[in-house]
């Protein structure tokens, strides 16, 4: 069976305030009664001081207790109060030995010892002393509360009525706040479990209202952060999903038209026109191991093969590769090579991979008479890790372009052909690459003065 968490939280303060109650009414019932018992006490102490008084002088002139029974009698019947009577309060008279002499009430026989007190008498032993010796001790027998009738008795049922009654009220607003309370916790996750079943109904725009800056405030950050995530997953997956079938139907479609050619006739099966569907056959090929890259590389599924790699050379054999291309095309290629050593954890094969993939990049980019720079530097802080940059003197990067340039695809002139500009996928490629790495990349830009694209790998843990 179903329990709503509203009702769990109404039944927890009722839980709380009962127990809470219960602990402290039981506190405050015993106190109470310890100090209206003392306060007893005390009293019938106080009123008894004057009677001390008079049997020391009875003793001084007597000598002994003997027919001081008559005399205390005889006290209570002048009505001089000096034998103070309190309810079922009584006061005993002990000599020196403990035995009783003399009681104001007569309901502890003379002659009886103190231990043999009825049950229920809790005395107060006030000295009697003459010259200083210890003559007898007045006993103020304060019945315990058990034992009392009346007034009093009247007075602590009351009090216990009063606890009670003040236990059922706050038992009553506990039970009001709990449904208060619980509305106002409840009702942000009600907003939250629609929007969420929503969301898996394929609507991604959904997001919650924040009413609180909590923990109910974070929730609902989290969860539109997330909704928005999905959101633009959504339209990630779907932009790709367009862009793939577009760079698919590019060189099917000159695969297909050079083929239905040949066999029309009308073209004639030369190497040159074979060539021509080769180098569809080549880019379709390309492109889709770029892609197939880039998914592993998302998925978190590229296998690196770690190893303490030099820098350096990698650099100089991916310059001696593309050497000959800046030559033909007239654009100067240079290695700048800060003093110390290069070294770095990696994959040597994936880094390669990124460096031919911005020195390709920037090769298409820059003009004829322009130049590319490899620089290469170690950086010490925060962490010991390696740059590498790669500026050319290209045209530049529009700044509205800039923030999309590590997108699938993206072009900041979807005009220009494919096979003149590549797969579109060289820079999130190089990306992934780097921060599979656990590196960073980024691009610096300004229009027609060039681009730099700048990335960093982490050092050997021993490399200082």
């Amino acid at each position: 069976m179903r329990f709503p968490i509203r009702w769990k939280i109404v039944l927890f303060f009722a839980l709380v305030v009962v127990v809470s109650e219960l602990i402290t009414g039981w506190r405050m019932h015993m106190g109470i009664r310890e100090r209206f018992e003392t306060y007893i006490q005390k009293r019938t102490y106080e009123q008894s001081k004057g009677l001390v008084v008079e049997l020391q002088d009875y003793y001084s002139a007597h000598g002994s207790w003997e027919g001081v029974g008559a005399y205390l009698e005889s006290l209570r019947r002048a009505q001089r109060r000096r034998v103070p009577t309190h309810g079922r309060v009584d006061l005993v008279l002990l000599d020196r030995s403990g035995r009783v002499v003399w009681s104001a009430s007569r309901r502890v026989p003379v002659g009886a010892y103190l231990p043999l007190l009825p049950k229920g008498i809790k005395p107060i032993l006030v000295p009697i002393k003459v010259d200083g010796k210890s003559v007898g001790e007045l006993a103020v027998l304060a019945p315990s509360l058990t034992a009392l009738s009346g007034v009093e008795y009247s007075f602590l049922k009351e009090v216990d009525r009063t606890l009670i009654s003040a236990t059922l009220m706050a038992l009553v607003v506990a039970l009001l706040l709990g449904i208060a309370i619980s509305n106002w916790l409840v009702s942000p996750l009600k907003s939250l479990t629609k929007a969420a079943h929503r969301i898996t109904g394929g609507d991604f725009s959904q997001r919650v209202e924040i009413r609180s800056n909590d923990e109910f405030g974070d929730v609902g950050n989290a969860f539109n952060l997330m909704a928005s995530t999905l959101e633009k997953d959504k339209e990630l997956r779907e932009k790709l999903l367009t862009d793939v079938a577009h760079e698919l139907r590019t060189p099917l479609s000159v695969i297909k038209g050079n083929l239905e050619a040949l066999l029309d006739g009308v073209y004639q099966p030369t190497d040159e026109n074979l060539s021509l569907v080769y180098d569809e056959v080549l880019l379709l090929e390309r492109l889709i191991n770029d892609l197939r890259e880039v998914s592993l590389a998302e998925a978190g599924e590229l296998r690196l093969d770690m190893s303490e790699v030099d820098i350096e050379d990698l650099v100089s054999q991916a310059v001696g590769f593309f050497k000959p291309q800046a030559e033909e095309k007239g654009v100067e290629l240079s290695v700048e090579m800060s003093p110390g050593a290069h070294k770095v954890m990696g994959d040597q094969q994936r880094i390669r991979q990124v460096l031919h993939n911005l020195l390709s990049n920037a090769l298409r980019h820059t003009p004829g008479g322009g130049k590319i720079t490899v620089g290469v530097k170690t950086i010490v802080s925060p962490d010991p890790e390696v740059s590498v940059s790669v500026s050319d003197t290209g045209s530049g990067i529009a700044p509205e372009d800039l923030p999309h340039v590590f997108e699938r695809f993206y072009r900041g002139d979807p005009s220009r052909a494919r096979r003149s500009g590549g797969t579109g996928l060289g820079l999130v490629i190089a990306k992934e690459l780097v921060e599979a790495h656990g590196g960073r990349i980024w691009i610096e830009s300004m229009p027609g003065k060039g681009t730099t694209v700048t990335f960093t790998l982490p050092m050997p843990r021993d490399e200082e």
